[in-house]
């Protein structure tokens, strides 16, 4: 059972591997243009001096966490090889372990078969652990610069206030970087972090039975694999939470600013600010805060005249057929006319003009048959 347990965990493990290599070939345009904006920041950030202290900060804490994965996931394979082969040794050739429980296609009856097959193996493990790393060091990059730029923008937030246009410029860069990353990588890990935890039973297993028959060899082989198994997981949880913990110090900064001495516009444009940090996937291509209120502002003027005109439109057609079914009346005369003659065209002025459409239409009907006449007189 154990043994079938580690097949399937060796087996995860380089379908994994296989996904993370086809995505940087798939998408090693995608990821080169974000790593390139990434440094776009990063140069801007270090030609001012208030702001290259974080920038310095961060890569010599990043350099030091990623030689230590580095070397660590490297070093692993070939001390293992070194271990099971001794230790196929000092069984007298009878304990044959192999480093990880893949099919190998010749016969291991021979010491120097099975020694063969290790070293095969190993190979293939260190081309894994290769790209599993640099997808580790490229998670790991993308999170310390990130946190990187959220405190500078937090600095900018607390220093130059909510009336600044620079911050919700930067801001909008961020959640653009952070939604882009997601588009591609998220799916992958995804997978990684529900398949990850399922990769270290097998192994898990084998150490308990190790522990049990007291053989030190394969409780260090099997505890090595089992902590491999569960980096994924861990890295990419620690740098989603590393992430998270800024943008909690960006809200609390925000929170904290003098926002009630503002005005209306400036606390809008922070309460915008606030919601797509919280949910970054509605800030994807779209201006910035600033100019967003500006277009709703618009948009609410232009729905209001659009309804003003109508109504205005409406009370017009309604005034013209209610002349046209009221006989003329001596306005002036009436009370009750006058009532009715607020904030509408008066009665008289309408039927003055009806009267001398009438009066222009009897001039020109007197012309035409004045006209039919000289015809008439020229032809005899």
């Amino acid at each position: 059972m154990a043994d079938m347990i580690q097949t399937l965990s060796g087996g995860i493990m380089c379908v994994l591997a296989s996904m993370k290599l086809s995505l940087f070939a798939l998408r090693r345009k995608q990821i080169r243009h974000l790593f390139n904006r990434i440094e776009d920041k990063r140069i801007t950030a270090l030609r001012n001096e208030e702001y290259s202290d974080y920038i310095h900060e961060t890569e010599i804490f990043g350099r030091k966490v990623t030689k230590i994965i580095f070397y660590a996931f490297i070093g692993l394979p070939v001390p293992l090889f070194i271990l099971n082969t001794l230790s196929f040794y000092l069984s007298n050739f009878k304990r044959k372990q192999l480093l990880v429980k893949v099919f190998i296609g010749w016969s291991r009856e021979k010491p120097l078969a099975h020694i063969l097959a290790n070293g095969l193996i190993t190979i293939v493990t260190m081309s894994v652990i290769f790209v599993t790393v640099g997808f580790y060091i490229m998670e790991m990059t993308f999170a310390f610069y990130i946190s990187a730029f959220i405190k500078i923008l937090r600095n900018k937030l607390i220093n130059k206030g909510i009336n600044n246009k620079v911050v919700y410029d930067d801001h909008k860069a961020i959640i653009q970087l952070i939604n882009d990353y997601n588009g591609i990588l998220s799916g992958l890990i995804y997978i990684e972090t529900v398949l990850s935890p399922l990769v270290p039973c097998g192994y898990a297993l084998s150490v308990i039975r190790a522990l049990q028959r007291r053989e030190t060899g394969q409780v260090l082989d099997n505890s090595a694999k089992t902590l491999r198994c569960l980096m994924p997981a861990l890295v990419s949880c620690t740098c989603g939470q590393l992430v998270l913990d800024e943008m909690e110090k960006l809200h609390e900064a925000a929170f904290m600013n003098n926002w009630y001495e503002e005005g209306t516009k400036a606390r809008k444009n922070l309460l915008t600010l606030m919601t797509k940090t919280t949910n970054p996937n509605n800030a994807v291509d779209q201006p910035t805060i600033a100019k967003d209120w500006q277009v709703v502002e618009n948009r609410r003027t232009s729905k209001r005249k659009t309804k003003i005109t109508t109504e205005r439109d409406d009370d017009d057609d309604d005034v013209l057929k209610r002349n046209k079914k009221t006989k003329f009346k001596d306005v002036a005369g009436s009370a009750s006319d006058q009532s009715n003659a607020i904030d509408q065209p008066t009665i008289a002025k309408d039927w003055q003009v009806v009267e001398n459409r009438s009066a222009s239409k009897r001039k020109n009907k007197n012309y035409n048959r004045t006209s039919g006449d000289d015809v008439v007189l020229i032809k005899k």
